[in-house]
């Protein structure tokens, strides 16, 4: 743009030195006349058309081509096309003609009335507000609504990226549905928001929907809906939008904010033409502050980085710092703030069932899920491995160079050690940590922790681009075998541009630092019959390949590191000493703790097999002739 006002100036100035020249001259008058207005109106025009551009460009990307291009396609060509936008008389016809269906419930416009339209920009592409933007938070709970939205109503919807906005997710129909007229002409898009500025949105609603929300003052007719354009424009491509596709503005509360999602809904209940409402709730109900859900796996550690830029201002990249061995963390309802209202936890995730004394979570079990018990001996046994963790990283939560993360996730938090921690160490930072059980979190934690539940094994219903670090601690007995390239995928993409994720993960084939383990060895009989006790559901092996998982997941500069854990204090360097034997008294509890359900359970040990193996295993991994560890 500047080399345009370069040119235009020297131009002007050359048109100026003309019409001197000419009326000293006394050349014709016409000449004189023709000089002075072209350079008038370039004068008058070129300030117009620069401001137009910057308005242009203060949208973000869309559409259309986020350059001199773009700004003159929606300036120029597509103009002529395009439609009244507060019309409803298409609707009204349709209605007339039969087409009454409203998915919105007979009084959501009187009841859920607008004062005010927001100012729109003046270009027919992209249709954005330039007024009343939404503040940071209620952008983070449309975003994670519409993300938990989605994760809820898999079998109606799916996400992609946008074919409209291309720089954004939206909804889709979901695979095997038949898609309506509508659908068909938007090739599956059902919705979308502008998630790059104003945080406004498209959705295609039923002709009665349409003439509600225009109505009740909270969107308008794209002004391009119900017209084709010419082949010819965008590379070929037809853009053909139909009549109900329109225009909502973006919520500045958080009542609005449900509004919208309730507009969202409607959109795909006549999009997919189903008959069943879609959930608006999750069925992972959020704990306020203070409460907290506990879901553990396994771990070792690694590093990678990703330098694909995914958005036009993507300058940096997402880098991954993978440590083998800690918890990971999800969001369950989209609500991400801890002021987010409070939902009542479900029962389902209350219950528990008792086997030779200790505590499982039913829902767990049942759902094969998490095999580790759930009470306090066990929450005991987390603070002891999370001070044993500590040793070994020399108190270091955070190893990637992140010295004022903004957000953080911590997936699987246990106790909530490390997430306490985190957000205690950095209180201008949110941390959001996610779990399967309510009941191991501790009673008093930081206002800027908010501790959630949820199954990790789910898609993350976080939006893009969302988090500086995610933290990720012992998930292999957790996380699915089949979940692991996902859930990485998962992480990969609700990390910021410059962003780390760090996973750390044990190995639970315990070795020998002098090679002395055998197969008669009770450590090696329970690492084996662990392993293949979980196999069918479960990788504990995931801590060896978590390099190739960041590697294929697209992060780049991954560095795995293996720490041998000692089981006890046999190590002849004083450091590994001490953490071994901080380690001993957690060991002897982690044996049984992880293998009481496998064992007795699935390969049916009887009590007494299982308390000899136990004892055998305890005694050797005190044995310090044997230098028996975990890798780490």
């Amino acid at each position: 743009m500047t080399s345009l006002l370069e040119k235009a100036s020297t131009f002007f100035s050359s048109h100026i030195s003309q019409f001197r020249l000419l009326i000293q001259s006394g050349n014709d008058t016409r000449a004189v006349i023709v000089s002075a207005l072209s350079a008038t109106v370039v004068a008058v025009t070129l300030p117009r058309i620069y401001r137009d551009y910057r308005t242009f460009i203060s949208y973000g990307p869309g559409g259309v081509p986020y350059n001199l291009i773009g700004w003159f396609a929606a300036s120029v060509i597509l103009p002529p096309w395009g439609r009244e936008m507060f019309s409803t008389g298409v609707y009204e016809e349709k209605i007339a003609a039969g087409e009454t269906t409203s998915y919105l419930g007979d009084e959501w416009d009187l009841l859920r009335k607008r004062d005010h339209r927001p100012q729109i920009g003046p270009h027919i592409v992209p249709q954005r507000q330039i007024t009343e933007f939404p503040s940071e938070e209620i952008k983070e709970k449309l975003n994670q609504d519409f993300y938990a939205f989605a994760n809820r109503n898999q079998h109606l919807v799916g996400l992609s990226p946008s074919k409209l906005e291309l720089h954004a997710d939206a909804l889709f129909l979901a695979d095997g549905l038949v898609p309506t007229p509508a659908a068909q002409q938007l090739k599956g898009e059902i919705a979308h928001i502008h998630r790059l500025k104003d945080f406004s949105l498209h959705v295609t609603l039923a002709p009665a929907d349409c003439k509600k929300v225009i109505e009740a003052g909270w969107g308008q007719r794209h002004r391009l809906s119900g017209v084709q354009a010419p082949k010819a424009l965008f590379g070929g491509k037809v853009i053909s939008l139909p009549s109900e596709y329109v225009l909502i503005y973006a919520p500045r509360t958080k009542q609005e904010a449900v509004f919208v999602v309730e507009i969202i809904a409607a959109s795909v209940k006549y999009m997919t033409g189903s008959v069943e409402s879609p959930a608006l709730r999750t069925a992972f109900p959020k704990l306020n502050r203070g409460s907290g859900i506990a879901v553990k796996m396994p771990y070792r550690p690694t590093l990678g980085l990703n330098p694909v830029v995914e958005r036009p201002d993507s300058l940096g990249a997402h880098l991954a710092l993978a440590l083998h061995g800690f918890p990971v963390c999800m969001l369950s309802d989209g609500h991400g703030s801890p002021d987010s209202e409070t939902e009542a936890l479900d029962d389902v995730y209350l219950e528990t069932i008792t086997i030779q004394s200790r505590v499982f979570q039913r829902f767990s079990i049942d759902h094969q899920i998490f095999f580790e018990p759930v009470d306090g001996e066990e929450a005991e046994r987390l603070e002891l491995q999370h001070q044993v963790f500590n040793k070994v990283f020399d108190n270091r939560l955070i190893f990637p160079p992140i010295p004022r993360p903004q957000k953080i996730l911590d997936c699987g938090y246990g106790t909530g050690s490390w997430a306490i921690e985190a957000a205690e160490q950095h209180p201008k930072c949110k941390v959001i940590g996610l779990d399967i059980y309510p009941y191991m979190n501790p009673d008093d934690i930081p206002d800027n922790l908010c501790l959630q539940v949820d199954d990790l094994n789910r898609p993350f219903t976080f939006p893009p681009n969302h988090f500086d670090l995610v933290h990720s601690r012992l998930l292999a007995t957790g996380i699915n075998r089949d979940r692991w390239p996902s859930y990485i995928r998962d992480i990969k993409r609700v990390l910021k541009p410059g962003g780390w994720v760090q996973l750390v993960e044990i190995y639970f084939n315990v070795q020998s630092d002098n090679g002395s383990i055998t197969e008669q060895h009770a450590l090696r009989q329970w690492s084996t019959q662990l392993m293949g006790s979980l196999e069918e559901v479960k990788d504990l092996r995931v801590g060896t390949r978590l390099r190739n998982l960041l590697t294929a997941a697209g992060l780049a500069e991954v560095d795995a590191r293996m720490i041998p854990l000692p089981l006890s204090a046999w190590s002849n360097d004083p450091r590994m000493r001490d953490i071994g034997a901080a380690n001993r008294d957690n060991v002897k509890k982690l044996l049984p703790a992880l293998g009481l359900y496998p064992f007795t359970q699935r390969l049916r040990m009887t009590p007494q097999q299982f308390a000899e193996l136990i004892a055998r295993a305890q005694q050797e991994a005190d044995t310090h002739n044997l230098k028996a560890y975990f890798p780490l």
